[in-house]
């Protein structure tokens, strides 16, 4: 995850709110290049005097995703957005169905939906969103591995473009061992979390299932369709 985004998080809990009492507009980078304007009657955050990292937009308003001003994208009037020293966005809510990269190579994007929250990296590539459209993407880091997303999910991913949690489309079966030997049936409609070799940590099962219980695989017991399980890197369940 973005670091300046833990960062912010943790400023918000412990920082000292300034209340607006008119709409106002302040600089959101520390070399004070760019501002933005925010609502009247809404608690600001800022590094220093006039300097904000957090707020609530008063317009719709086209922000840089990137630290290097290469992307941008259109955030929501009304909703909070949050920024790093350089002024880009870090946490914002999209105005409109957007095209984002998820890769920060640039090599991969999806399609996120209007009204929803997004988090960034630096490189102005996605962490975190709400999936527009059923969505094929990438489970392993090299690529070798996909499956299907459902439309209005949330996902997480990895710098390299990999999905690292969200909710499958349909019915799946998954390697559940990082060797690719072991592998189970996984619920549509339920969340599931992988590693970046593309083997599944958690799921939901679709069918009752007999699953290795120790490393060695020397001991089993069966889990009930509809279980929750998670899976050591090795294939067994805890």
């Amino acid at each position: 995850m973005r670091s300046a985004f833990l960062i912010l998080v943790s400023s918000i809990a412990t920082a000292e709110a300034r209340y607006l009492q008119s709409n106002t507009s302040l600089y959101i980078a520390n070399n004070k290049t760019l501002s933005a304007w925010f609502k009247a009657g809404t608690n600001v955050y800022e590094r220093s005097p006039g300097i904000a990292y957090s707020g609530t937009l008063l317009n719709n308003t086209s922000l840089y995703i990137a630290s290097n001003r290469t992307l941008s994208a259109w955030f929501k009037a009304g909703t909070r957005a949050g920024f790093t020293a350089d002024g880009s966005v870090t946490t914002g809510t999209l105005l409109n169905n957007t095209s984002l990269y998820i890769a920060s190579n640039r090599t991969l994007s999806a399609w996120f939906q209007a009204g929803t929250s997004s988090s960034f990296r630096m490189d102005g590539s996605l962490i975190a969103g709400t999936l527009l459209n059923n969505t094929s993407l990438y489970i392993a880091s090299n690529r070798t591995l996909s499956a299907w997303f459902n439309a209005g999910t949330s996902i997480t991913t990895r710098p390299d473009g990999s999905f690292s949690s969200g909710t499958l489309l349909n019915n799946t079966s998954l390697y559940i061992a990082s060797n690719r030997t072991l592998s189970a049936w996984f619920k549509a409609g339920t969340y599931i979390s992988t590693r970046p070799d593309g083997s599944l940590s958690s799921g939901t099962l679709l069918n009752r299932t007999s699953l290795y219980t120790n490393p060695q695989r020397t001991q089993s017991r069966w889990y009930e369709a509809g279980s929750r399980v998670s899976f050591r890197s090795d294939g067994s369940a805890y």
